[in-house]
């Protein structure tokens, strides 16, 4: 896991019992690994999107601007060529699926944007809710 995303963490004190951090991260890659395997989105995409989606939160309740948060500091990794084995379509997909992953409805019709979107819904499990 690429050491700026942890010591970026907001609420790092918490990292490790945090319902939005590294477990949860882990169980978005697990998710979105095993829908790729069956819908071809692309993989890549998806494991940077797991560790990065949640990683600009500030609390564990309502913080909607956090998915914005993400999509800045994922353009700043860009910037400094931390994320340099993307394609510009990849950079593209998880900067989109980070800044709206936490949207009620996300206007896309990309297969990997919406596998992000899935894998991070699907773990919703860990706050006693059954996704449909």
């Amino acid at each position: 896991m690429n050491k700026h995303i942890l010591l970026l963490f907001p609420l790092l004190k918490n990292i490790d019992s945090s319902k939005h951090g590294i477990s949860h991260w882990r169980s978005v890659d697990k998710i979105g690994k095993r829908l790729s395997e069956r819908n071809d989105a692309d993989y890549s995409v998806i494991e940077y999107f797991a560790y990065l989606h949640d990683s600009q939160r500030l609390d564990e309740d309502k913080d909607i601007e956090h998915g914005y948060r993400a999509k800045v500091f994922v353009q700043s990794l860009l910037n400094e060529g931390k994320l340099s084995d993307l394609t510009p379509k990849q950079q593209n997909q998880l900067l989109y699926a980070c800044e709206y992953h936490s949207h009620d409805f996300v206007r896309s019709n990309d297969i990997t944007i919406l596998t992000c979107i899935d894998s991070d819904r699907l773990d919703l499990t860990r706050f006693g809710i059954q996704p449909d």
